[in-house]
């Protein structure tokens, strides 16, 4: 059980500041752990790499695939950032390759290369939820056409029927 001292002191403890108030504090403490950007929910560059590469990538890929939909824009963007981080992931395996002893470069590489293997997999998702998107599209679209061309063709032999009726 806490003493009144204990008590006293837990509660002007309590009163002072509990974390970044202000956007750009809890911008800054969203960095506190950040190491490498290769786990976790956010995007953001590293010091040495070069964010006009990234959109000279995204270009690249918006060119391809040319995203109609906001979707389409999304898992454009997501297979962006998964090439850009299993390139990141390339890049840190081979500079600590170099500068790891031995016994410490095995278990480096092994997870450099889960994460290389991860965002290549969060690529090909993207690539393939894109692809099968657009095969249904392009089925929806194939079966509204074909659907109209059989309302023509009943309203067609319709009118064929009323005609030699009226004659």
């Amino acid at each position: 059980m806490a003493s009144e001292a204990q008590i006293r002191a837990n509660r002007e403890n309590g009163k002072k500041g509990h974390g970044a108030v202000t956007p750009e504090g809890k911008q800054a403490s969203a960095l506190n752990n950040f190491r490498h950007g290769l786990a976790g929910g956010g995007f953001y560059f590293l010091e040495y790499e070069n964010p006009d590469q990234y959109d000279q990538l995204m270009d690249l890929l918006i060119k391809e695939h040319k995203p109609q939909t906001p979707t389409e824009h999304l898992l454009v963007e997501k297979m962006g950032r998964s090439q850009w981080l299993s390139q990141r992931a390339i890049e840190i395996q081979t500079s600590s390759a170099a500068f790891s002893n031995i016994y410490e470069q095995a278990d480096e590489l092994n997870k450099w290369t889960r994460y290389q293997l991860q965002h290549e997999r969060a690529f090909q998702q993207a690539l393939n939820q894109l692809l099968k998107l657009r095969a249904e599209a392009k089925r929806e679209q194939i079966g509204f056409e074909s659907l109209k061309r059989a309302e023509a063709d009943k309203t067609e032999r319709e009118q064929k029927q009323q005609t030699r009726a009226t004659h």
